[in-house]
This record gives structure tokens, C-alpha cells and sequence, in this order.
């Protein structure tokens, strides 16, 4: 009976002249707060278009052929070896997911692009998008990790996220998310011993933790 009293209460307190009038200037509140982000999106993708020269200007520093005693460098930034795997180890948010099994394959990484999922609405969420040039690895071109957001209230800005990924399609033997662990069998007294068996389990990996989905609300 407590609880059921207390909604009883607090429904009625919102019916109050003060609570009604407070609202009202909380409408008006949130419609300054709307074009201050309508206004905030105008002047992202302003600046974003600014950009955008620049960032093709460094892909085509980094993608530059690259010669090493007379043999061209093969990896995603032959203009300069190793840039994107350093650039990421040094991004706090993903530092810590990579691993040293990942290097090699993220030597191979050609260039990451973000992007908003709605040009007009940035407030959708954005994705990211990893090139990658032939090699060894994987047999994706690209792979993308997508954010989109949901505004629940648009009174406290509190949003869900649902994250989506693309599969990640390795090459024979070599997903380095796995890791082949062989187990010995116990031979009987007086019987040879029996070969040993091996499987493969998972193992931590950044193409394991980065590129992992969630649903709305987890």
C-alpha cells in the first residue's frame, strides 16, 4: 500500500499549477538546447568537409610506394610502415584490446574513415570503416563497425546504443583470434602412448573485442 500511495502522490503532484508552469519553461528550455545542436550539426559538417582534403592528401602520403633494397614495402601504408598499428596503440580507447598477434595484421591496414550514418542527422550514431589491402590474413577489403544511438528522454540527453559489425572472414590457419591448444592423452601402463589432440580456443585479440555487436539496451 506504501508504494501504490506514493504514485498516487506523485502523480498528483505533477498536476500542481508550479509543476505545470516549471514545465513550460522546460519546453522552452529544450527547444534552445534543439537548435543549439541543429546548429552544432551545421557547423560539424562544415568542418568536416574542410577536412575530408586533408585526410585524402594523407592517404595518399602513406599509400606512396615505398622502396627497401629494391623491393617494394608490402603493407597498407608503404609511404610509411607501421603507422596505423602505432596510431592505434597510442588511442586510449583501444590500446589495451591489442594484442602483439594482431600487429602483423593490422600492418596491413590501408586507412580508417568515420563517418556519420546520416549525414542530416548526426545524432543517428556514426561508423567506422577499416581498409585493408591484400594479404595473408583476412579476405575482407574492409571491415565496419557502426553506432547508432537512440535518445530516450530528450530531457536528461540519456541515449541507448546498438552496435553493429561487420564478419570478419579469415584466410585458412590464420585467425589470430583463435589459438590451437594440444592436449595429451594419458596412456595405460604397457600401451603406447596416444597421439595428442589439439583444438582451437578463443584467445584475446583486438578484432575480437573491437569488433564485437551489442544490442540496444545490453
Amino acid at each position: 500500500m506504501g508504494k501504490r500511495n506514493a504514485k498516487a502522490k506523485s502523480s498528483a503532484d505533477f498536476q500542481l499549477p508550479i509543476v505545470q508552469d516549471l514545465k513550460i519553461v522546460d519546453d522552452k528550455y529544450l527547444d534552445e538546447e534543439q537548435k543549439y545542436e541543429r546548429e552544432m550539426q551545421d557547423l560539424l559538417r562544415r568542418y568536416q568537409a574542410l577536412k575530408e582534403p586533408l585526410l585524402q592528401e594523407r592517404l595518399q602520403v602513406l599509400t606512396s610506394s615505398s622502396e627497401v633494397d629494391g623491393e617494394v614495402t608490402a603493407c597498407g601504408t608503404p609511404g610509411l610502415r607501421g603507422f596505423w598499428p602505432e596510431a592505434l596503440l597510442h588511442l586510449p580507447t583501444v590500446e589495451d584490446l591489442i594484442e602483439q598477434w594482431d600487429l602483423p595484421v593490422l600492418d596491413y591496414l590501408r586507412n580508417v574513415e568515420s563517418a556519420p550514418l546520416d549525414p542530416d542527422k548526426v545524432e543517428k550514431g556514426f561508423g567506422l570503416t577499416f581498409s585493408f589491402v591484400d594479404n595473408p590474413y583476412i579476405c575482407n577489403a574492409t571491415l565496419w563497425k557502426e553506432y547508432h544511438t537512440f535518445e530516450t528522454s530528450p530531457y536528461n540527453a540519456q541515449v541507448d546504443v546498438e552496435i553493429k559489425v561487420s564478419p570478419i572472414e579469415w584466410k585458412p590457419g590464420k585467425d589470430v583470434t583463435v589459438v590451437e591448444v594440444k592436449k595429451k592423452k594419458k596412456s595405460k601402463a604397457g600401451n603406447s602412448a596416444k597421439p595428442s589432440k589439439s583444438k582451437l580456443e578463443p584467445r584475446d585479440s583486438f578484432f575480437r573485442g573491437f569488433f564485437r555487436s551489442l544490442k540496444r539496451g545490453e
